[in-house]
């Protein structure tokens, strides 16, 4: 063989060779992915491993520590034990055997299907729930992890036992056998209960409601009154209910408006009541004497057992006694003459001279409800034709008597009075005396006689005027005295 056929075969020996290594080498980088460590069977522990692809793992017993792993990590061993952090960032697979976990392991991706040892966790991981909410609760059905929502307000967790699901259980149903407890008040609380009470008052801590807070000391009987405007205080008062239902102490009672019936009786009698003010009442009832009024001592009505109604107070009106031309008498030298004028009759006064001057003369008796402490005033109701316009001027004589006095004594007092006549012929004129004496506690009657005056210079009528009639006012106490 020459030298040169020699080369020849050597670079093909060589080339071939070089073909096998890059080919090697090719597979080898391929394959780097799927197993970029080797594959043990006998080795016992891992720690501190960093690893890029897939990892597989066989042998009766392997142990992991801190590692990381960016792949997946297959399981072949008997008994795989996690005995320190191990992270991976893919999936771990276990073809058989338990996985022993000692502490942390963090996987990204699933962990397949099989048993777990150490903790006796049997299945494979409890995923995260789609959605959950404030108290919701999950538990193992038998085949998987499953949620059970939260239950409502008073609700308690029942555990059933093995082969069954647990679930939300109202309070009532609870079968309680501490026999302390069934001897207590709260033995007593159903739901209802405790709904019911929070619907009516949505408390939450019921000391930020506050407490209501009685008086250091009471009265016995006394009623209770609010101190303040918290409505949380309550303080003693001096109005007694006593226990007979007898109300005292009631210095000023005020209602604006009491309808019904407002009773007082021996068995529920109102007593050491001041005042009683703005009241509206329908009907009043009375079963003893009693009085209504003001609160004073002025003004009020009594009312006593017989049913006398006595009145006592202040009012007053002004009352006119009127007294007709004949109810009047016209005795003595000089009288007045009586005539028919219109349709009744007057007393006629001529325009006399004097020493004729004409009069009338009469007796009043002195009102029984007249105001004594209040002086009267004579009125005189009179006309004239209208021939001779002027003035009329009268004189009043008067005299009071009481009983057991002098019916012909003379008279306490003279007054005049002048009046002018009216402009339409026998128009009607009033004239008042004015300035009378108040009579006496006693007095009974008032004896009178009127004159006129025509011979006078305040009479300057020349003719003939007519008395009407006489008007006694006075003042009235209208409360009257009971018989």
């Amino acid at each position: 063989m020459t030298k040169k056929r020699r080369l020849i075969k050597n670079l093909k020996v060589y080339s071939f060779s070089l073909v096998i290594l890059i080919l090697f080498f090719t597979i080898s980088v391929l394959l780097g992915p799927i197993k970029s460590a080797l594959s043990q069977e006998e080795v016992a522990e891992y720690i501190g491993l960093a690893v890029e692809g897939g990892f597989s793992v066989s042998g009766p017993q392997i142990i992991f520590g801190t590692s990381d792993f960016k792949g997946t990590l297959y399981n072949s061993t008997a008994d795989l034990t996690v005995g320190d952090n191990l992270r991976v960032d893919g999936y771990l697979w276990r073809n058989f055997g338990a996985v022993k976990i000692n502490d942390d392991l963090s996987v990204s991706g699933s962990i397949n299907a099989g048993s777990w040892a150490g903790d006796q966790i049997e299945d494979i991981y409890i995923s995260a729930l789609a959605s959950a909410s404030q108290g919701d609760i999950i538990y193992y059905n038998g085949q998987s992890w499953v949620k059970l929502m939260a239950g409502t307000l008073g609700q308690y967790l029942q555990t059933r036992g093995t082969g069954s699901n647990p679930l939300w259980a109202s309070a009532s149903s609870l079968d309680e056998s501490d026999p302390v407890f069934n001897e207590s008040a709260a033995s007593n609380i159903v739901t209802s209960n405790i709904t019911n009470w929070n619907a009516a008052y949505s408390w939450g801590d019921h000391s930020s409601e506050g407490y209501l807070i009685g008086a250091s000391s009471a009265t016995d009987n006394a009623i209770t009154r609010f101190d303040g405007t918290t409505g949380e205080i309550f303080q003693n008062s001096g109005v007694i209910i006593d226990n007979s239902n007898n109300i005292s102490g009631i210095n000023t009672l005020t209602a604006s408006n009491l309808a019904g019936t407002l009773t007082t009786a021996a068995q529920g009698n109102i007593t050491s009541l001041g005042k009683l003010t703005s009241l509206e009442v329908n009907e009043l009832k009375s079963y003893a004497a009693s009085q209504l009024g003001d609160g004073g001592t002025t003004n009020y009505v009594n009312f006593a057992t017989d049913g006398e109604i006595n009145l006592h107070g202040t009012a007053r009106v002004t009352v006119d006694n009127y007294i007709t031309a004949s109810g009047v008498k016209a005795p003595g030298a000089k009288p007045a003459t009586f005539i028919e004028h219109g349709i009744c009759g007057a007393w006629q006064f001529a325009d006399a001279g004097a020493g004729n001057e004409e009069s009338i003369s009469g007796t009043l008796k002195l009102p029984t409800q007249m105001d004594k402490t209040v002086a009267p005033i004579l009125k005189i109701g009179w006309s004239a034709n209208g021939v001779s316009p002027g003035n009329c001027e009268w004189q009043l004589e008067y005299v009071y008597r009481s009983p057991n006095e002098a019916t012909d004594a003379a008279a306490q007092e003279t007054l005049t009075a002048t009046g002018t006549a009216s402009a339409t012929s026998n128009g009607l004129m009033i004239t008042v005396f004015t300035g009378m004496d108040l009579p006496s506690g006693t007095d009974q009657a008032m004896f009178y006689k009127i004159t006129r005056l025509s011979d006078g210079g305040n009479d300057t009528i020349v003719d003939t005027v007519e008395l009407r009639g006489l008007l006694f006012t006075h003042t009235r106490n209208t409360l009257g005295t009971a018989l």
